[in-house]
């Protein structure tokens, strides 16, 4: 909340009119918005960002698809709540592993976010609910109840429109991607905008689609576990991984990854070393071959 009265107050600023209504019609002509109508009012207006979350209610309208990675990526619920402040903070954000997913602890000024992020075909809400206060060891209140499908459009920018934010993607709330992901978004736009014609918004189109790729395949590494001890982490055994990252893979069984595996953008949120920790911790490397070829060295 302290961040959206600054950002407001940096509009008022720079003389940037706020106006509060709801979009009830958006009139296309020709793949562009035309204008927007709420019940008393029309806008028009040059270009249109899309910030309307979930809902999507311009990009919709310019004929976007959404590509699933629900196949990849299992999670498609979570439950969200606080807890007490208290006097000790840990320096890290947790991600815990529960029954059916995982569960986040962030210490804040204040209070604690939590949050469990889970498959509804294992678990419901409730029952998410009870498993935390189980481990937290005292009652919670859930403050919101989020249903999703990990994906993306197949365009972010149409015509006269660009989708950002939850428009234009979501994997899930694991690392952070979809802030991440909206930052990228919005220093990649200033460099196209001026100057925006079809040859630059495809390749803007193009760049954003494998910054997307880098954080679905970097969560998707997440999980490649060896943990078995409940239906729901058994059964990721039998989730396909995605080209790209089953590529890299192969290619990592030789050595560790490096600069050159992640060349194809600029943009990109997640490097080598990203991809070392993660596949360190899960005991991914084959560390004796490893060993033997970097002593070779």
């Amino acid at each position: 909340f302290k961040l959206n009265t600054f950002l407001l107050k940096k509009c008022k600023e720079k003389d940037i009119n706020i106006y509060e209504d709801e979009i009830i019609k958006v009139n296309i002509k020709k793949d562009n918005i035309e204008s927007i109508e709420s019940l008393s009012k029309k806008y028009k207006h040059d270009f249109y960002i899309d910030s309307t979350g979930f809902k999507r209610l311009l990009i919709s309208k310019l004929g976007v698809k959404w590509q699933s990675y629900s196949k990849y990526l299992p999670m498609n619920e979570a439950i969200a709540f606080p807890t007490p402040d208290t006097n000790e903070y840990t320096p890290y954000t947790l991600a815990k592993a529960m029954s059916s997913g995982w569960l986040w602890r962030i210490p804040t000024n204040g209070r604690w976010g939590n949050g469990y992020v889970f498959n509804n075909q294992y678990i419901n809400a409730e029952q998410a609910k009870k498993e935390c206060e189980k481990y937290l060891g005292h009652k919670i209140e859930i403050g919101k109840n989020i249903k999703f499908e990990a994906g993306t459009l197949d365009r972010a920018w149409i015509g006269n429109c660009v989708a950002t934010g939850l428009s234009s993607s979501f994997i899930e709330p694991l690392e952070a991607t979809s802030i991440g992901s909206t930052i990228t978004q919005a220093f990649m736009f200033m460099n196209y905008y001026d100057c925006a014609n079809d040859l630059q918004i495809k390749q803007f189109n193009d760049k954003m689609a494998m910054v997307i790729e880098n954080l679905r395949d970097f969560v998707i590494l997440h999980y490649q576990v060896k943990k078995n001890d409940t239906e729901f982490w058994s059964n990721l055994k039998n989730l396909p991984i995605p080209p790209s990252l089953q590529h890299k893979l192969d290619l990592w069984k030789d050595r560790l990854p490096i600069r050159e595996d992640f060349e194809s953008t600029q943009y990109l949120l997640f490097y080598e070393m990203n991809f070392i920790s993660i596949m360190y911790g899960l005991n991914l490397f084959d560390k004796d071959k490893l060993t033997k070829i970097y002593n070779g060295f």
